[in-house]
């Protein structure tokens, strides 16, 4: 199979989002950025002195919005190998990008929409969420967003400004119970599907996260008696370190 043509970015900003999660902020050098679908991803290759790509490239989801057009946004956490690489190379650097690619996509015809999400598996849901409520989609959505301690999170205070009669937003920390905290702190269960989703086995469901935490909330929707083909799902095993 032929490779995909890889096109040269920018990186124009580097913003932390939590004590080791990174959002880069990239820019076609010639023409404009790709178009893509929110949930879709893309190749991302490091560059040698002569600007071909180099061995290194990682799979990153696409977390702005399809209606950002200033620029693409990958959102990465920080591991010694392919992430420190990147930042390496520092703002101003340009890397290839490949895509985009991807299934696991949103289907704009869906009513109503579940996210189940743990860690930085948010990134990989976050442009629909964005692309949503930008375009004001008439669909309701729901986004349970796991992380095990509340430094983990991100983007916490503008998914809760987020919040209208068409968005709920429900945070879930499962390793702690911190002083003030407004969320849930039990893990994804039947019973905290019920609490804020009124029909679930009318809506359609995205899973985003580690292998275990997807198969896990897979199986608490089997045993709902939903149907299968309502559930689409994107494992992240840390090859990418964020998409």
């Amino acid at each position: 199979m032929a490779r995909m043509p890889v096109r040269k970015y920018r990186v124009i900003g580097i913003k932390n989002e939590n004590h080791n999660t990174k959002t880069w902020q990239i820019t076609a050098v010639n023409g404009n950025n790709l178009e893509f679908r929110p949930g879709q991803f893309v190749l991302m290759y490091l560059l040698d002195e002569k600007g071909n790509p180099a061995g290194d490239v990682r799979p990153y989801s696409v977390s702005s919005s399809p209606l950002k057009h200033e620029c693409l946004e990958f959102t990465i956490k920080m591991t010694p190998n392919f992430p420190a690489k990147l930042l390496d190379i520092g703002i101003g650097a340009e890397v290839g990008i490949a895509g985009p690619s991807g299934v696991f996509t949103l289907d704009e015809s869906h009513a109503d929409i579940v996210f189940v999400v743990g860690g930085v598996g948010v990134a990989g849901v976050s442009s629909a969420v964005r692309y949503v409520i930008d375009k004001k989609l008439p669909m309701k959505m729901t986004l349970f967003y796991s992380c095990s301690y509340a430094k983990d999170f991100i983007w916490l205070d503008e998914f809760d400004k987020m919040q209208s009669e068409n968005f709920t937003f429900v945070p879930v920390v499962t390793r702690e119970n911190p002083e003030g905290w407004k969320g849930e702190t039990q893990r994804f269960s039947i019973d905290i599907l019920r609490k804020y989703v009124e029909t679930p086995q009318k809506a359609h469901y995205y899973l985003c996260g580690s292998p275990g935490m997807v198969s896990g909330v897979e199986e608490i929707l089997k045993r709902i008696g939903l149907d299968r083909t309502r559930i689409k799902m994107e494992k992240w095993t840390g090859i990418g370190e964020g998409g």
